[in-house]
């Protein structure tokens, strides 16, 4: 099974512990696009506990949003 990770800078707080769902809405996401299954993941087991979200960046590749 792959393994779903989410991550932020170092300097970030969210880096810095625990993190609530209100952290995680208010932070800026980077995301696969619609229609790629890790983005269906995501949307289900995550995104559907946020009212809402701030979406940085849509991007079609996992490498990309690692780098």
């Amino acid at each position: 099974e792959d393994e779903l990770v989410v991550f932020a800078a170092p300097t970030s707080p969210l880096a810095r512990g625990p993190v609530t769902l209100e952290q995680l809405a208010a932070a800026p996401w980077i995301l696969r696009e619609r229609g790629s299954g890790t983005r269906e993941i995501v949307d289900y087991l995550l995104l559907s506990h946020l009212p809402k979200f701030e979406m940085a960046m849509e991007l079609g590749n996992s490498e990309a949003i690692k780098h």
